[in-house]
């Protein structure tokens, strides 16, 4: 018990005390009407889940009663036995009992040496059917011990601390006939139960609250254009105090929903240990983010899918023991669970460190079951056959076990997920291991918004996504890459997404505004008219006709009545093409901007000389300048500029690879990273940025070029610029400072 998380004891306790609840009230029942059969049936859930909860504790003389009494209640619930009133009492004393060790452990965080002998022996003859001979009705406790008795409960709210009894009420005594030792005697055991102050109510009245104090808000936002207008100082104080109220009370309600996230994993580690075992595997999970808060509600609908994933992963991803020090990796694998905030969203990752999913073995079950042609099987690329393991009947499993094999498990996550407006995706890397990230709506939220206009239409874009609003005008305009639109802001182009044109209008023809958002590691620029102020915007789902609208997270009202659509950004940018594929790196998920398209990677195009084609991986670059040649100094035998401020050490492109280069009064210069020291590589031109799917042809094995592709009927020679630099201009990065 020294080792018992505080936190998990309690919810235990809350739990166990209603359990005791519920099973008094159906003996009562059963006591009326001994066919109540559902009576007996609830009174044997309660008793198996205190049971279960006790050995999971340790707490081993509650588990071996309760144990006794769920046998008893087995053959009740069989119709082995028959339901008496002799049954009714040794029940309530089992009930009784159990309260009172659950005290003794609230109290001590430790069991009583009492064993309980004689209430075992008489749960033992009651389950022959023989009768059990009366005993004496245990003392009263005292008032003030007993937990009170609520109605039927769902969801726990925020702890609410009880007032304190006057003190005339606090002397009293508790009946005419049992006198009450003074306030300073009392032992340890008479306290008020610390899970007293708790209330729990039903989910349907939390869910009143939080539509009130959203309906508040939008109110208090409709007032707000009203009180711009006054000069009154009562009114505006009036209004200001009734402004501070509203924000106080709207965080309270909210509170009462939500709920750490890692409420819902304290069983999950159990799950990962027991299943390894069973399956002779070595696993343990390591959990981040346990307090990202959640509504309720979406934490109890991701349990079973969360153990859905927990279990694929340890059966299906991680390795066996042995196997695991075969390929060089520790025998125990590790599960990783993180949880986040990231624009308006909450993300799951769940990752492994186990051999990937090799993507030819899926297509051929795939095929096998009949769920993809062999055409469409040759023609898939490896992110969307990994893809595969959601199709509805799924399963690589040679054999139907109780683990696997049913072609259910992955299939019923992204439903359950999809259910509650959720997304499942997925990333996998052979021998390094699997990603699956589950992305969950806010629902049901208040949240600050930044209230955008375009087109005449008025959209709301959650700051959580904002990161800077940019204006567009002669000096900064937009420019094309390969017919597609981008901004060059501070040195880096960024991608942009005319808002109008995303949400199906028109483009527009003089944009005079960007803003600069992020979602999953993706940052683009969103094309809008203007903005218009910040508002605390209610969050309200949209109805089933516009759920194809994957680009809106939901719609609000706004302060002077009109409705405004909640723009999604992480649906726009994959709707855009723009987005982040994962790759497992040693089971942790690493976010890397690739393309959106099969396994194509963006390529920086450039020439250097007359002929030579050349092109660099948009990942490896920080940024790309245009300087005049003049600007070029020299110290010593090396090259430098002065950009940004800064001292920028300079590599020629066509020295360090021996092939001619042009003499041109501007230098296109890659900055890129070495050894942890930036460069500038000086390059004749840069062409384009197109993706490249890189199905290396050749290689002539020269230094920094790792391979040789076709790209539009041209030979291309694929550069990594850190090797490069490193093995042909060291001294570059020896005198960086």
């Amino acid at each position: 018990m020294t080792d018992l998380d505080p936190e998990i004891l309690f919810e235990f306790l809350i739990e166990s005390r209603e359990n005791l609840d519920g099973m008094e009230r159906e003996l009562v029942v059963l006591e009326r009407d001994p066919d109540a059969m559902e009576s007996i049936r609830v009174i044997f859930r309660a008793i198996h889940t205190v049971k279960g909860t006790a050995g999971f504790l340790g707490l081993e003389r509650l588990q071996r009663l309760t144990h006794v009494g769920e046998n008893l209640l087995s053959l009740l619930r069989d119709e082995e036995l028959r339901f008496s009133p002799a049954l009714a009492t040794v029940l309530l004393r089992l009930v009784d009992a159990v309260r009172g060790m659950l005290d003794h452990i609230e109290q001590h965080h430790a069991e009583s040496d009492d064993a309980q002998a004689a209430l075992l022996a008489d749960l033992a003859t009651a389950a022959t059917g023989e009768a059990v001979a009366p005993s004496e009705a245990p003392a009263p406790a005292p008032a003030i011990a007993a937990p009170p008795v609520v109605a039927p409960v769902v969801a726990p709210i925020a702890v609410i601390a009880p007032a304190p009894a006057p003190a005339p009420i606090a002397a009293a005594p508790a009946a005419p006939a049992a006198p009450v030792a003074p306030a300073a005697a009392a032992p340890a055991g008479d306290a008020p139960h610390r899970t007293d102050s708790t209330v729990r109510v039903d989910v349907a009245l939390l869910d009143g609250l939080v539509n009130l104090a959203g309906e508040l808000i939008l109110a208090r936002n409709r007032l707000h254009q009203f009180a711009n207008t006054w000069s009154d100082t009562a009114h505006v104080a009036t209004w200001q105090r009734l402004q501070l109220i509203t924000s106080q009370l709207q965080e309270q309600v909210m509170k009462t929903r939500m709920q750490p996230i890692g409420a819902g994993w304290t069983k999950l580690t159990r799950t990962v240990r027991d299943l390894a075992a069973q399956l002779g595997k070595k696993a343990r999970i390591e959990m981040e983010g346990e307090d990202t808060e959640l509504d309720r509600t979406l934490i109890e609908a991701i349990r079973d899918p969360l153990t859905h994933v927990l279990r694929n992963a340890v059966d299906h991803g991680l390795e066996a023991p042995d196997e695991r020090v075969r390929r060089g990796k520790p025998a125990e694998g590790v599960i990783r669970l993180r949880a986040y905030h990231d624009s308006g969203h909450v993300n799951i990752d769940i990752s492994d460190d186990g051999g990937g999913i090799r993507t030819d073995r899926v297509r051929a079950k795939a095929v096998e079951r009949g769920l993809i042609t062999a055409d469409q099987a040759a023609q898939m690329s490896d992110a969307d056959a990994a893809r595969l393991v959601f199709a509805p009947g799924f399963s690589t499993a040679e054999v139907v076990t109780n683990v696997s094999g049913r072609g259910v498990g992955m299939d019923v996550v992204r439903s359950n997920i999809e259910k509650i407006g959720g997304q499942v995706d997925l990333s996998s890397e052979v021998g390094v291991g699997t990603t699956l990230r589950i992305t969950i709506p806010l629902t049901l939220a208040i949240l600050p918004a930044l209230i955008v206009e375009c087109r005449g239409q008025r959209y709301a874009i959650p700051q959580a996504a904002l990161r800077e609003l940019v204006r567009i005008d002669a000096a900064h305009p937009i420019e094309l890459v390969h017919s597609a639109p981008v901004f060059r802001l501070r040195g880096k182009l960024l991608p942009l997404v005319d808002l109008a044109a995303a949400v199906g209008d028109a483009p527009l023809e003089a944009p005079r505004l960007l803003l600069v958002v992020e979602s999953e590691g993706t940052t683009l620029g969103l094309i809008v008219d203007r903005y218009h102020d910040s508002e605390e915007i209610v969050v309200k789902p949209l109805g089933r006709q516009l759920r194809e609208c994957t680009q809106y997270g939901g719609a609000t009202i706004l302060g002077d009545g009109g409705v405004a659509l909640i723009l999604d950004i992480r649906q726009l940018a994959r709707r855009a093409g723009l987005h982040a594929e994962r790759r497992a790196t040693s089971g942790a998920a690493a976010v890397a901007p690739v393309a959106a398209r099969d396994d194509r990677t963006t390529m920086v195009m450039l020439q250097q000389g007359v002929n030579g084609r050349f092109a660099v991986p948009l990942s490896s670059i920080d940024r790309i300048d245009e300087v005049d040649a003049s600007r070029i100094e020299r110290t010593g035998p090396d090259e430098v500029v002065q950009l940004q401020g800064d001292l920028l050490p300079v590599m020629r492109l066509g020295t360090a690879l021996g092939v001619d280069a042009a003499d041109s009064p501007i230098l296109q210069l890659i900055v890129c990273h070495a050894a942890n020291r930036k460069v500038g590589v000086a390059v004749d031109q840069i062409l384009d940025i197109v993706e490249v799917l890189p199905e290396l042809r050749w290689s002539n094995r020269r230094t920094g070029v790792t391979g040789t592709v076709l790209f539009e009927g041209r030979v291309v020679e694929l550069l990594d610029l850190p090797q490069l630099i490193e093995a042909t201009a060291p001294h570059l990065l020896w005198s960086a400072s």
